[in-house]
């Protein structure tokens, strides 16, 4: 079943997170803007929310947009000022309609 398009009425920037190592042995990343979409968003509640909590997410939400190439759990997502991990990219019935991303809210 398809999304309808009243459902999409929040604005999210999906960014590209890409990790540089720095001299230390460690690395740094550094987040890249690739597209801002329409999106259902969904804080996810009840025995939902629990489920995902016991697996050490803090905050988990429901993204649902249009159909976009190359989301992956490298991807992250700026809404309302937070920014989200990207935990898993499903598309719901594989025809490349939309995607359902579950992602949790980064605690500063």
């Amino acid at each position: 079943m398809a999304i309808r398009a009243g459902e999409l009425r929040h604005r999210i920037t999906l960014r590209a997170v890409t990790r540089t190592e720095d001299e230390g042995g460690g690395y740094t990343e550094t987040p890249t803007d690739v597209g801002v979409v329409w999106a259902k968003v969904e804080p996810l509640q009840g025995t939902e929310q629990a489920a995902f909590l016991q697996t050490g997410m803090t905050a988990p939400h429901r993204f649902t947009i249009r159909y976009q190439e190359g989301v992956t759990g490298a991807t992250e997502i700026g809404y309302e000022g937070k920014r989200f991990n990207v935990t898993s990219v499903t598309d719901p019935d594989a025809a490349r309609r939309e995607l359902v991303i579950l992602a949790d809210q980064v605690r500063s």
